[in-house]
């Protein structure tokens, strides 16, 4: 809702000043930054799928609570306190995708599973473009795209009930019995991919004997990685809207460039679904910085409807081919 925020309260009848608009844009970003730390340690002591479960049902109220906002300051409370789920809830998904599926598969099936939650921004910007001359009950569009995110992190809450508890977790609390019951529980379900399963490295592949301070060599250069991401995979999409109105875009057009860049997030993680297995992770995240730096001139630069619209669409396919991948490559 960040970039669908920024065209609406940028364009008229809000007209937003500059430094309120940047404080509602940057408020669920504060509220990440203190919930992703703070979920990832609660969740080490009651469990992944709990944490999960719990952060759904607190985005739930918060976005209850976004629509109901009365001014600008009150909604961007909301976000803060919003951004203490969303910040925590993609790693710590990741982390419990990645206890559960198997090693063969891993990248394509987080690759599938971030293409398919790409649906929520693109299906939620289109139907708040949609609503903006209807506002159904006299209630404003961008209202109606917060209840429907309440609405669906309930449905999502409640439905987790029904996944299993981490079965490294489990094993790591002491709780064996439990963890062998849920590895016999995931071992009887259907397969979803069958391929022959590679090869495990020696004990002497490489970094395996690196001392401490390699480790932490290591871990600055992701950490690194991870600190710049944001700037493109976030602020792009984050910027686009205010950008498209300060040029004298109808809120509508601006939503349609919105849509359009988010169905690029759907399209990258799909496409790279199918060779991200195959490729090299460093390649990879070389080609997308390169593509990235280019489509980010291309949109800066255009002025013609369908440049905009290849700017934005390839600048966000590849930023979120490229999250994808530093996270598998993490």
């Amino acid at each position: 809702m960040g970039s669908t925020l920024a065209a609406v309260f940028a364009s008229p009848p809000y007209a937003t000043a500059p430094d309120r608009l940047s404080l509602l844009l940057a408020a669920v970003y504060v509220g990440a930054a203190i919930g992703a730390p703070l979920s990832g340690w609660l969740a080490d002591r009651s469990g992944r799928r709990r944490m999960l479960i719990a952060l759904m049902l607190f985005m739930a109220v918060t976005s209850v609570g976004a629509a109901a906002s009365r001014d600008v300051g009150e909604l961007s409370a909301w976000r803060a306190l919003s951004g203490l789920a969303l910040g925590a809830y993609p790693p710590l998904m990741v982390a419990y995708l990645t206890d559960l599926l198997p090693a063969a598969h891993r990248g394509r099936m987080l690759f599938l599973t971030v293409a398919i939650s790409s649906l929520g921004p693109l299906l939620g910007t289109f139907m708040v473009r949609a609503l903006v001359p209807l506002q159904p009950y006299g209630i404003e569009a961008w209202r109606w795209g917060f209840i429907a995110g309440a609405l669906a992190c309930a449905a999502v809450g409640v439905l987790f009930n029904r996944l299993p508890e981490s079965p490294r977790w489990l094993a790591v609390r002491g709780r064996d019995a439990e963890a062998w019951e849920q590895c016999e529980r995931l071992a009887a379900a259907p397969p979803v991919l069958s391929a022959a399963v590679p090869e495990r490295q020696s004990a002497g592949a490489p970094g395996a004997g690196d001392g401490t301070l390699a480790a932490w060599r290591r871990w600055l250069l992701v950490a690194a990685l991870f600190f710049l991401s944001p700037w493109s995979a976030i602020a792009f999409p984050l910027l686009t809207g205010a950008i498209l109105a300060q040029r004298g875009f109808r809120l509508t057009d601006t939503l349609f460039y919105i849509g359009l860049s988010t169905l690029g997030a759907l399209v990258g993680n799909l496409l790279g679904s199918f060779v991200i297995d195959r490729t090299g992770r460093r390649l990879a995240l070389a080609t997308c910085g390169i593509a990235t730096c280019l489509l980010g001139y291309l949109f800066i630069a255009a002025s013609s409807p369908v440049l905009l619209a290849l700017g934005s669409f390839g600048f966000l396919m590849f930023s979120m081919i490229s999250v994808s991948v530093l996270t598998l490559y993490a």
